[in-house]
């Protein structure tokens, strides 16, 4: 895991002391997707932009920080501390709040940096010309941004191989991930439904340089910007909109439209991102605390000897003849380990008592890999 330093600590609190600032600021009813506060420094002061999208439309507005408030004091010290020495810094940055299960949501955040591209214009009467300068030597996109290994992997076992089984693979693998979404034509950050092969798909892409390869393919070349997007946000959004009929990964090839009845099943069953994220970790310290968490829940799958009467969790003989129980954190995870296998959703805490009650009883999470072990010596 990345350690974090004070200066990334600090930065987080700067995100979120402005996202907590947006959502009080701005009067709104219940049941929005998501609230976008754009930030760009300009002549000495600090623009600001608030989007909010709900059911595919968005409204916005722009405006400016008031140098001394808070917020202001904020956006000045992230700029500060994301910057070079010389005070080269990023030229506009994005601080994006999702909301899911309303009518009691739960939220993810996440932030966005553009170093390299041009700033957009906020309808403010801004000039480029007057927006700071990027250091030359400044690492570009290409060098600092998502290169999602896992999936395009997995992307490339399936075109080697199409199958239900090869697109669920691809599925498991973007959940808890990271993957770009092409922003060159707006400038702002969000998902564009576009039409792919006749049909509305929303199109993702695992490195800045399969987004750069798709962009010259269709007669677009050149730098592009993109916006980093969590896997499992993306899966949502196409399961929520019933006129998207594809996540469409990597169209340049080697490419995977996984459809709307895969991602349905995903999103359906996607009952701990956080387990999934630790387990690529291969720490059973970051493991069993996503297990340890309040509220955390987990899949098992069913022992076929005992489908019939509806009880008892799969159990597989370790290589020294112990019990190990094989524990998934979303039904993808279970169908790539075994497409027969149905499985039930319990309490992590239990998972974790079974094992500290049988000390040689062990855990493997997520056996389709990436997996970890459990022992009783990690509890």
């Amino acid at each position: 895991m990345t350690e974090q330093t004070p200066i990334m600590v600090r930065q987080q609190e700067l995100v979120e002391s402005l996202a907590g600032w947006m959502l009080s600021a701005v009067n709104t009813e219940p049941g929005w997707d998501r609230m976008v506060l754009e930030l760009k420094p300009h002549d000495g002061a600090i623009l600001m932009r608030i989007t909010q999208e709900r059911q595919g439309q968005s409204a916005g507005n722009a405006g400016q920080l008031q140098p001394g408030t808070q917020p202001f004091n904020d956006a000045a010290e992230l700029h500060r501390l994301a910057g070079d020495p010389d005070g080269t810094s990023w030229k506009n940055a994005a601080i994006n709040v999702s909301a899911h299960g309303w009518p009691e949501p739960r939220y993810n955040l996440d932030t966005y940096f553009n170093y390299d591209q041009p700033a957009p214009d906020f309808g403010l009467g801004e000039s480029e010309a007057a927006a700071p300068e990027v250091e030359s030597g400044k690492p570009s996109a290409r060098d600092t941004g998502v290169d999602n290994r896992l999936v395009r992997e997995a992307i490339g076992e399936f075109s080697r191989n199409p199958s239900q089984q090869g697109a669920l693979n691809v599925l498991r693998q973007t959940i808890a991930s990271e993957l770009l979404v092409d922003i060159t034509e707006s400038g702002r950050p969000g998902i564009s439904v576009v039409e792919a092969n006749g049909a509305p798909a929303v199109l993702a892409f695992t490195s800045q340089e399969n987004l750069a390869a798709f962009r010259s393919n269709i007669g677009r070349p050149g730098a592009p910007a993109s916006w980093v997007m969590r896997g499992e946000d993306l899966l949502r959004f196409v399961d929520d909109r019933e006129d998207v009929h594809y996540l469409y990964l990597d169209p340049a090839g080697p490419s995977c439209a996984l459809g709307r009845p895969e991602i349905r099943f995903a999103v359906a069953s996607m009952v701990n991102t956080g387990l999934k994220a630790a387990a690529g970790t291969q720490s059973a310290a970051a493991v069993v605390a996503e297990l340890s968490a309040p509220g955390a829940r987990v899949l098992l799958a069913d022992s076929k000897e005992q489908q019939s009467q509806g009880r008892g969790p799969l159990v597989l003989a370790g290589p020294e003849g112990q019990a190990v129980l094989p524990v998934f954190s979303s039904g993808a995870e279970v169908a790539v380990f075994d497409s027969s296998a149905r499985f039930t959703e319990v309490d992590a805490g239990w998972v974790l008592d079974s094992v500290r009650r049988n000390p040689d009883r062990e855990l493997v999470i997520n056996p389709a890999g990436p997996s970890v072990m459990v022992r009783h010596g990690d509890l």
